[in-house]
């Protein structure tokens, strides 16, 4: 049986849903999926992959609503080199996710705004590339897409 506080939960956010219909949807957690995409590529002795976001917005799409997640990925290896190609494959990985669906949805834009750049670690100066896209996501109402 639920409780009071989350039936009164589900209620509210019914309510607040009549109003804004992005509500009516849980927000999805597009970070998670890209990290999904591009973690493997931190496997390798010498190299690691961080990827997060740094902000997410709903706003209104031709289709309902959307998320705009922006996203950095930050690559780092042994040599200058072997990091860039390494943040070329997240970068070509990244715009390839472009109409994959998931649980939480499907994306349906990628834009790159920025690299692959080279940024050195600060401190260590441990050869890292750094890319930033804006992954925007339409969500679905928590069933399994096919």
């Amino acid at each position: 049986m639920r409780s009071a506080s989350e039936m009164i939960s589900r209620r509210r956010i019914a309510q607040s849903a009549t109003f804004d219909p992005a509500l009516n949807f849980p927000m999805p957690d597009i970070e998670a999926f890209v990290w999904q995409a591009v973690s493997h590529l931190g496997d390798d002795y010498g190299s690691s992959i961080t990827s997060w976001c740094y902000a997410s917005v709903p706003v209104p799409g031709p289709s309902g609503w959307n998320v705009l997640s922006s996203i950095q990925v930050d690559v780092r290896d042994q040599s200058k080199a072997a990091a860039f190609r390494r943040s070329d494959t997240a970068r070509r990985i990244v715009l390839g996710l472009i109409s994959v669906p998931w649980s939480e949805g499907v994306i349906n834009r990628v834009d790159m705004v920025a690299g692959p750049q080279w940024l050195a670690d600060y401190g260590t100066g441990r050869p890292r590339y750094v890319t930033q896209f804006v992954v925007q996501v339409h969500p679905n109402n928590g069933k399994e897409m096919q």
